[in-house]
């Protein structure tokens, strides 16, 4: 285990940045600059994480999709993609398809850490 705090930068991407997309978020370029400006106190100690629709929603995820259908698209549509400049920064990523991230995967990519930062 590491002494020094991991950031985990969550679902930078494309789908919450474009201001067309359903999902857009409100000042995300605001919050993926602060993110940006975070990256080299975390040198090295960086993981980000990406949302992916499932390839067959089940349970709970079937009407969540009925109320969002656009969303349902494959793992490498360009709607999922991590938004710039994160997309070329050669940063590990978790991807899930869920909005929860935590798990062994994740645990193993920072380290086994206990100290996070999540942005």
């Amino acid at each position: 285990m590491t002494g020094s705090p991991w950031l985990v930068a969550v679902d930078l991407q494309r789908i919450f940045a474009d201001p067309a997309s359903a999902w857009a978020a409100a000042r995300f370029a605001e919050a993926a600059a602060g993110v940006e400006r975070m990256l080299p106190v975390f040198d090295g100690r960086t993981v980000l994480t990406r949302f992916v629709a499932p390839g067959t929603p089940l349970g709970a995820w079937l009407d969540y999709y009925r109320q969002w259908p656009f969303a349902l698209v494959p793992r490498d549509s360009p709607f999922y993609e991590l938004a710039d400049p994160f997309d070329g920064l050669g940063l590990p990523v978790e991807t899930r398809t869920t909005f929860g991230k935590w798990d062994a995967a994740l645990s193993a990519a920072i380290d086994g850490s206990r100290e996070l930062v999540l942005a």
